[in-house]
């Protein structure tokens, strides 16, 4: 074997080798990660697979760490979860400790703790101003609770702390996470799914229960109520279930929900574009020959938001319904109730329309489709139409986000989503 041969071999053996290294080495990591301590109460329980998002946003030594955590030995995945006996805001975790002095420095300096000192267990315990973080943390690991709601959590950390009343590693809510590689995914009693972000793009999918809400074999899709909708959703499914009360009191009004739901015929669908005109009556006040003042009426264009809202089902009952409650004053909304906007109605037989636009269509055209509910929202666009501005600074890091669900089988459905970030 010539030298040139022989270095190229063992250069190639080096490089495997170290492949092998890393392989193993993220393997004993993740491996090491399911070993952490989830109370045997947790409800929504959300993997985060700390080294897959850090392998796809390119993790560089020269990233900006000036607020990164200290003290801490972050592991492969981290978990974070709810429980059923506390409120549905106030979420739990723990972390491995890898220097206990930068840790303190980091809870008091940037999360704003302040210590209470050791419990009899020797554990250190400290709480935000705020009252809403809490932590309790010894030299080899941490738990901490985050609560909007301010809950005590100090009994339920210390469990967390110390190994009891944790599930074991063998439980099936633990399995099923550890079986997926995406980014992250979540379990919660009949719900579970999982999503991978990549370019900017988060991708998720997930099963759910649908048993009860009246999905059909065979969906259908209406086409757009509007041109070129920033917004399009719509639901195919019976919901019944959801019109408990009888009526529904909105100020003044009431709205007859049971005879609505009677009626109802299983779909619905919203639609938001861009401006259309409308023409309003005001009252101004000019002076005669007489140098009288007097009341006179002009009609005054506006541009509102072009917004639809459609649903199927025994129309003319609906709208007979809704004139019956004041609800409807010669098919437009009362003013009184919603004052913002006029509110034209049109139906036949199997649609009713609420629409801005006084020549919207009545009874667009229907597509067959496998998906029975579908949402469609392009943020560029409505950051562009500028309708809504105090939503602007919420929508800015989204560009546009795309979700559908289908039905699986008569107890199950499952959804796919796509959001884009800017």
């Amino acid at each position: 074997m010539t030298r040139t041969k022989k270095t190229l071999f063992i250069s190639a053996a080096i490089i495997v080798l170290l492949l092998i290294a890393g392989y193993v080495y993220l393997q004993f990591r993740k491996h090491d990660s399911f070993k952490v301590h989830i109370h045997k109460e947790a409800s929504l329980l959300l993997k985060v697979n700390v080294d897959g998002l850090l392998f796809e946003m390119g993790y560089s030594n020269k990233q900006d760490k000036s607020n990164a955590p200290r003290g801490l030995a972050v592991p492969a995945n981290v978990f974070v979860y709810n429980l059923r006996t506390k409120s549905p805001l106030t979420f739990f975790c723990s972390l491995p400790v890898k220097d206990t002095t930068e840790l303190r420095n980091y809870l008091s300096k940037v999360m704003d703790v302040s210590f209470t000192g050791r419990n009899p267990e020797g554990e250190l315990s400290g709480r935000s101003k705020d009252g809403r973080l809490t932590v309790l943390y010894n030299a080899k690991n941490i738990a901490f609770s985050y609560s909007v709601l301010k809950e005590n959590v100090t009994v339920i950390l210390n469990d967390i702390l110390e190994g009891r009343n944790t599930l074991k590693n063998s439980d099936p809510k633990i399995q099923q996470l550890k079986n997926t590689t995406a980014h992250f995914s979540y379990s919660y009693e009949k719900y579970n799914g999982a999503g991978s972000i990549k370019d900017n793009l988060l991708v998720m999918t997930g099963f759910f229960p649908i048993a009860g809400l009246g999905v059909p074999d065979q969906s259908l899709e209406n086409r757009n109520l509007i041109s070129k909708p920033a917004l399009k959703i719509w639901l195919n499914a019976d919901l019944k279930q959801f019109f408990h009360q009888k009526n529904l009191a909105l100020n003044t009004f009431t709205l007859p929900l049971d005879s609505i739901a009677k009626n109802y015929g299983g779909y619905a669908a919203l639609e938001v574009g861009n401006y259309t005109t409308q023409e309003n009556q005001e009252v101004t006040y000019e002076f005669n020959e007489d140098f009288e003042k007097v009341q006179v009426l002009k009609t005054k264009k506006v541009n509102v938001p072009d917004v639809s809202v459609l649903f199927k089902g025994k129309a003319t009952p609906m709208v007979h319904y809704l004139h019956k409650n004041d609800i409807l004053q010669h098919n437009v909304l009362n003013k009184e109730l919603f004052p913002l906007y006029n509110v034209y109605t049109g139906n036949d037989e199997s649609t009713l329309l609420f629409s801005t636009a006084k020549t919207a269509r009545k009874s667009p055209s229907i597509l067959n489709t496998p998906y029975f509910f579908s949402a469609n929202i392009a943020f560029n666009q409505i950051r562009k139409i500028n309708q809504f501005p105090i939503m602007n600074s919420y929508i800015n890091p989204f560009q546009y986000l795309k979700a559908r669900a289908k039905k699986q089988d008569a107890s199950t459905g499952q959804f796919d989503l796509e959001l884009k970030l800017n």
